[in-house]
């Protein structure tokens, strides 16, 4: 895994290298692309786990009875999503789009 990625994030701010490749994998830390409008997470979902954004973005949405799409936040590059879903184990009320 790229630290020079992983090392900006403001989850791991002030972690030198060796503490970084000893937690990532303690973590279970991936690095994933998605195309722009793929479906990270959908509403419904479980998630055990957290995203990071290393570059480009995530729509947070939320779509209606008639199929109509909301964006109600955009997280950029060092942004976090899915955290409290994560944490809670709580079902996504929300998608998480590939931006």
């Amino acid at each position: 895994m790229d630290l020079t990625l992983i090392a900006p994030l403001p989850l791991f701010r002030g972690l030198g290298e060796e503490e970084l490749r000893e937690l990532l994998p303690a973590l279970c830390a991936r690095v994933r692309a998605y195309p722009r409008g793929a479906f990270i997470l959908r509403a419904g979902e479980e998630t055990a786990w957290m995203g990071a954004v290393l570059s480009g973005g995530v729509n947070i949405q939320l779509e209606d009875a008639w199929g109509s799409q909301s964006v109600l936040s955009h997280v950029g590059p060092g942004g976090m999503f899915a955290e409290t879903y994560a944490f809670c184990g709580d079902a996504m009320l929300v998608d998480a789009v590939a931006a």
